[in-house]
Parts: structure tokens; C-alpha cells; sequence
């Protein structure tokens, strides 16, 4: 018998409108969704977001995070939540990836202007195997880097690619997350070697979303706080296509972006049936 399950992968810009992206997530959770991909997700010493978000969902639910010790943005990380009555975990990876240590001055500038650092985050990674009945399903849910360039995001998704062939995953498998490509020409040529890297097993379920964040929605208070206040009174738009969903050996039943706002990126909601 065939499976079908909902999910939801979303970057919570530093976890800095938690109020908006709890209630964001809670009437997708009502509208379905079993499974919540979460980026830059950072726990601060007065404010547990996973913590409060597991209050409001009940005990139906369970979390698992790959994030740092520090009680600020250089613990951001990555967690997936999900329905223990529609997923059970069978086992789980975490991940670093590799990331830039070294940033140019343009990077150093702009990760001052928005967050307030000099430095680079650390990226990471969770893979879960959860079962649904008798079946498995194989979730990755990644965070890449926007410094470093393109050639540094490939290096990336080699390593995923290497970590998901020695694991040697059969099942189904969702590779999901936040892959920063830049683009601002809107070339598309970074999202086709995506394609190619992935290869012919792997389909990308986000091909007719056309752009999942907007220069317009940053918050910039962790950094100049100013600059955003900016950006809104000259009502400056730059659009870029940078959350993905790949999908292999799984059916995509519909895929879409939704307008809701408490971070710069848009939560994409997927539904798929293996």
C-alpha cells in the first residue's frame, strides 16, 4: 500500500520572529504537514523556539537538532520535527559540512551588515531514517553556504552526495534544506549543475517555484539594524530561488511556496507518495 506524507522545509532567519514562524507552522501542521526541515535555527538564553514550538504541538511530536552549545547566532543549526503517529526514527546522522573559514571583505561586510559577525557559521547537516509502516524514507535536511561561491556550494553537495553513497540509502530519500544559491543574474546556471551533480535518479520538486527569498524581508537587527529599515522605505526587491527539494524514488504529489512571513525565506510545503 502506497504511503503519502506532507512536509515542510523552512529558514527561520537566527529564529528572530518566533512568535510569526510558530504560528506559520501550526496552521501548516493543521493543513497536513507531518514533517518540519528547519535552518538557522539558533536557541537564545531566553528564548527556546523548539522547545516552545514541541509545547504547542503537542506530545504527538518530536524533535531532533544539530545545532551548536552557544546560546546565540554561532549555534544556528538545522531540526527536523515530526508526527510520531505517522513517522517513527530508525536511526540518524549529524553532520558538518565543510565551510568557508577564510571570508572576503564583500562576505565580511555583508555577514556584518545582517548578523553582526566577521566570521563564518558553521553548516550543517541531519539525516534521518524514519519508517512509515513497513517502508523507510531517508531525510536530509541541509543548510549551504552563501560565502565561498559557487564552487564552495558544489564542494558541499559533493560531500552530501559522498556521506549519502556510503550509507548506501535504497529507499525513498528527500534532500531538502536551504542551498544559498546566490544568482542574482538569474542565469540558472548554478541550479542545472545542481541537476547534473544530483543525476538522473534524483527529481527536483521545487522546479516551478520561481524565488523562495526576498532582500525585502531580511531583519537586520542582529547586525546594522538600520540597513533593514533601509531596504523597506526604498521598498528594494531582490529575488532569489535558494531552498530546494530533491526527491529520488519517491512520487511528488505537489509542491508550493507559501506567502508567509516571519523570515526573509518563504516555507515550501511538499507532498509526496512512495
Amino acid at each position: 500500500m502506497k504511503k503519502q506524507i506532507s512536509f515542510v522545509t523552512y529558514n527561520i532567519q537566527f529564529s528572530q520572529h518566533s512568535n510569526e514562524v510558530i504560528n506559520n507552522l501550526l496552521e501548516m501542521v493543521a493543513s497536513g504537514v507531518s514533517m518540519i526541515c528547519l535552518q538557522e535555527v539558533v536557541i537564545y538564553e531566553k528564548e527556546n523556539i523548539i522547545k516552545n514550538l514541541l509545547h504547542k504541538l503537542g506530545d504527538s511530536w518530536q524533535a531532533e537538532c544539530h545545532l551548536g552549545e552557544e546560546k546565540n547566532i554561532f549555534g544556528m543549526g538545522n531540526c527536523i520535527l515530526w508526527n510520531k503517529t505517522v513517522l517513527s526514527i530508525k536511526s540518524k546522522h549529524l553532520f558538518f559540512l565543510p565551510y568557508s573559514q577564510q571570508l572576503k571583505i564583500h562576505e565580511k561586510i555583508f555577514s556584518f551588515l545582517a548578523g553582526g559577525i566577521v566570521s563564518s557559521l558553521k553548516r550543517r547537516m541531519i539525516l534521518i531514517k524514519f519508517g512509515i509502516g513497513k517502508k523507510s524514507l531517508y531525510v536530509a535536511n541541509v543548510h549551504l553556504d552563501h560565502n565561498g561561491g559557487m564552487r564552495h556550494r558544489l564542494k558541499q553537495l559533493l560531500y552530501i552526495k559522498h556521506l549519502s553513497k556510503q550509507i548506501n540509502i535504497p529507499a525513498g530519500e528527500i534532500i531538502c534544506g536551504d542551498f544559498n544559491c546566490l544568482d542574482l543574474l538569474k542565469t540558472g546556471k548554478e541550479q542545472k549543475l545542481y541537476k547534473e551533480l544530483f543525476g538522473s535518479h534524483y527529481i527536483e520538486a521545487t522546479k516551478q517555484i520561481d524565488w523562495t527569498a526576498d532582500l525585502f524581508n531580511i531583519d537586520t537587527s542582529l547586525g546594522v539594524a538600520v540597513l533593514g529599515k533601509i531596504i523597506r522605505l526604498l521598498n528594494i526587491h531582490v529575488r532569489r530561488k535558494i531552498d530546494f527539494v530533491w526527491l529520488k524514488n519517491i512520487k511528488l504529489k505537489n509542491c508550493q511556496k507559501l506567502d508567509l512571513y516571519g523570515s526573509d525565506h518563504m516555507p515550501i510545503t511538499t507532498t509526496v507518495e512512495f
